[in-house]
């Protein structure tokens, strides 16, 4: 089963993708310190169309963070297999109506003039959709979530998932509010994302010294 974040902006501006990588790298670095992993991590892009054959072209980093809706950009971290699809899309008719019922049920949605924010995101007419796939390593399982906060702070956006990439009672939050729970066991409301977190905690040195072994095998072959 896939999950996806969603991260909604509430400023025009719109990073680069340099911005994004930079500071996605360093969010997941500072996190693996705080387990005492000191790990250098290395985030790529490509940039794909979304038919079966369409080719992969790796992102020009000073490009701004936009992309069109028949296209996906690929994510991959520290050369360890499998990574995240993010997507752009336009506000539609559909999302508005989906906020307009999610405000009237949901009390974070109404937290201090966040109401106001979210329908400031409106204007800004687009928002991001990241990924993840079922049976993804856990580093991606936790960088995907990270790499959508990267984005959510550099537009002051909100992040918010429908389809539990973790505690619904938390959403819709900004950066900070879910960095301070994301993949934090005791942080979860859920019994299941609590287990999830702490199997992939687990496995996240094994997942990051396989991707060294990748990068050591290229190296040598590259320099044959």
């Amino acid at each position: 089963m896939s999950t996806a974040f969603e991260v909604w902006p509430t400023s025009s501006a719109v990073p680069t993708f340099r911005d994004v990588i930079e500071l996605a790298e360093k969010r997941l670095s500072d996190r693996l310190k705080e387990i005492r992993i000191n790990e250098g991590i290395r985030i790529r892009a490509w940039l794909r169309d979304e038919k079966p054959d369409g080719r992969a072209t790796e992102i020009c980093l000073n490009d701004p963070f936009l992309w069109t809706e028949n296209q996906y950009v690929w994510f991959n971290i520290s050369s360890v297999p499998g990574g995240t699809d993010a997507y752009c899309r336009r506000v539609g008719d559909d999302d508005i109506q989906m906020w307009k019922e999610e405000a009237e049920s949901n009390p974070n949605a109404r937290i201090k003039d966040r109401l106001v924010l979210i329908r400031e995101c409106f204007r800004a007419g687009r928002y991001w959709v990241f990924r993840r796939s079922a049976s993804q390593p856990a580093i991606v399982n936790l960088g995907y979530g990270l790499v959508a906060a990267a984005v959510a702070e550099l537009t002051d956006g909100f992040i918010i998932s429908w389809d539990s990439a973790w505690d619904f009672e938390r959403f819709p939050a900004n950066a900070q509010e879910f960095r301070r729970v994301y993949f934090r066991p005791d942080q979860a409301i859920d019994s299941g994302h609590r287990q999830w977190a702490e199997q992939c905690l687990e496995r996240l040195q094994d997942d990051l010294r396989r991707g060294q072994r990748k990068r050591n095998l290229l190296r040598f072959f590259g320099s044959t």
